[in-house]
């Protein structure tokens, strides 16, 4: 297999017109996770994994390729996406696309914060907010933990 590199600026989409037989399928969604994942979060995590596929369809469009097979993601754990909801809204947006049956891989990102007294790029914590860990001090700089990045997609060889 190869990778092919793929950037996620500017990714827009329109669910509703452009991919209408998946507003269907979240029907399904109370049944299938009962209360451990909500409607809500499952509708974000589908219209993030509408916007990945569609720049994944604009770059195989552009490249001739027919078929992904793999796509990898960065995701911050500050970004505000459930990976098992985007998991699970990923295999409905994908259905009979170039991308079907196709492997999400996602990366998850810790949230890494600028310490200005100790100078250096620090990883507070679970539960300690932006505080350094080393020295306490607090650290409104977020440097890295909030990034959704597609980075790049398999294709067949």
């Amino acid at each position: 297999m190869c990778s092919v590199f793929a950037s996620t600026a500017g990714l827009a989409f329109d669910p509703v017109v452009r991919y209408g037989t998946v507003k269907a399928s979240l029907s399904q969604v109370p049944k299938m996770f009962g209360s451990s994942i909500r409607k809500e979060v499952l509708v974000h995590e589908l219209s993030v994994a509408l916007s990945l596929l569609q720049g994944i369809e604009e770059t195989a469009s552009r490249d001739g390729i027919e078929r992904v097979t793999a796509v990898h993601v960065r995701v911050g754990t500050m970004s505000g996406i459930a990976p098992d909801a985007l998991r699970f809204s990923w295999e409905l947006a994908t259905a009979g696309t170039v991308a079907a049956d196709s492997v999400l891989r996602i990366e998850d990102v810790p949230l890494a914060v600028r310490c200005e007294r100790c100078g250096e790029d620090r990883e507070p914590g679970a539960a300690s907010g932006l505080v350094c860990p080393i020295c306490g001090a607090i650290c409104p700089t977020i440097v890295r933990g909030r990034e959704l990045q597609l980075v790049a997609m398999e294709v067949p060889a």
